[in-house]
């Protein structure tokens, strides 16, 4: 068959489908294999993760979420993953603990290191990140692409004097202690190294 022949037939199920130009993009790149992504994917067996970076067509299951700052794992939506419920303090806590990436024990990242890597720019790049996930069939976060509430509410390590934790809202950057060890709109788990 002639490469004239085969676009016409191409260009034929294209039309027949109405499938978008991004569509066949990601129908081509998904025969791939791999596709390269923004930031490193973060696949997780067990308790383990492994940072790759793009996203394994053939691992999609396995994706857990995305590094947003060296050593900074962010889950791939909000609220639960893997029947982990992010709304808890000590359940994302007690998560972050038992989760291991080359030999290192996780841990909730600290307010100050999420301050310090805040910005506009890290918010656009998860919306982004978010997106890009959903196009290419990974259960991922599909509201921060309206709302950017939805890019998350992140528990830190950090608790107050009186034993409240710190949550870190990244819609504005800002840490606040929480009078209760709950909060329920939004959140994300996280998980540092």
């Amino acid at each position: 068959m002639k490469k004239e022949e085969k676009f016409k037939l191409l260009d034929a199920v294209i039309v027949a489908t109405e499938m978008t130009e991004k569509e066949v993009e990601v129908y081509f790149q998904s025969r791939k294999g791999i596709i390269q992504s923004i930031f490193p994917i973060a696949y997780k067996r067990e308790n383990n993760f492994e940072l790759l970076p793009y996203l394994d067509y053939a691992r999609k299951k396995e994706v857990w979420g995305f590094e947003i700052m060296p050593g900074v794992i962010l889950a791939k939506r909000c609220d639960a993953v893997d029947d982990v419920k992010a709304d808890e303090w000590i359940t994302s806590k007690n998560f972050a603990e038992k989760c291991t990436m080359a030999g290192k024990q996780g841990k909730l990242p600290s307010k100050e290191l999420l301050k310090q890597n805040w910005s506009i720019e890290l918010i656009t790049n998860i919306k982004k990140m978010d997106e890009f996930l959903c196009e290419y069939d990974v259960n991922a976060e599909q509201r921060s692409s309206e709302k950017l509430w939805f890019t998350g509410v992140l528990w830190c390590s950090d608790v107050s004097k009186d034993s409240n934790p710190y949550y870190f809202i990244m819609e504005n950057g800002t840490a606040r202690c929480s009078v209760e060890p709950k909060y329920s709109i939004g959140n994300r788990l996280v998980v540092s190294f």
